[in-house]
């Protein structure tokens, strides 16, 4: 456990938006907001409205979304947007 972030992928079907680490993800599933932290247990999920992370320097960055999807297995998380489209 010597990293404290997450490796993070968010991509569309087309084009990959961010590949990097970050502190913390969030977004919204059918429950409502959630965090995703370092070392959080494993899942997927679909998510909807927006994810958003704040990345190395505490910066958030934020992508509207419609319908996507998350999963998060050994400290990664990977985000798919446009699904259904």
């Amino acid at each position: 456990m010597s990293d404290q972030n997450l490796q993070l992928r968010i991509q569309s079907a087309d084009q990959l938006l961010f590949e990097g680490k970050a502190k913390s993800v969030s977004t919204y599933n059918a429950k409502g907001l959630f965090d995703v932290l370092p070392y959080h247990e494993n899942f997927i999920s679909l998510i909807e409205n927006k994810v958003s992370f704040v990345d190395l320097n505490n910066q958030k960055k934020e992508f509207p979304i419609e319908l996507g999807a998350i999963r998060v297995e050994e400290n990664k998380v990977e985000v798919l947007l446009g699904i259904g489209k």
